[in-house]
């Protein structure tokens, strides 16, 4: 009885790079939404979020925040939007 590696048969070879890759994405899109949950956690709720104007006409506020925490929830916001990237080349992957 023989037994076949994985790096004799090309076939077999495509199998497990393209495993290993959907592994790897799926790692990286857990790792960027950790992350900015991580930062979203670390935003100071001591500090004074300041509410300059309501919109009349639509639900939301317009608010003067630190620096510090805009910068937070620009990264966030960026991460968040590289998990949803990973997600979708997950899902395409799983074709």
């Amino acid at each position: 009885m023989t037994l076949f590696s994985t790096h004799s048969i090309p076939f077999l070879r495509r199998l497990r790079r393209k495993r290993r890759h959907k592994d790897f994405v799926y790692d990286s899109m857990l790792e960027q939404r950790n992350q900015a949950v991580r930062l979203l956690i670390s935003l100071d709720p001591s500090e004074n979020v300041e509410v300059i104007r309501r919109s009349s006409r639509k639900p939301y506020l317009i608010c003067r925040i630190p620096q510090g925490d805009l910068y937070l929830l620009k990264e966030a916001k960026r991460k968040f939007a590289l998990a949803k990237k990973y997600r979708r080349r997950l899902q395409l992957l799983n074709f």
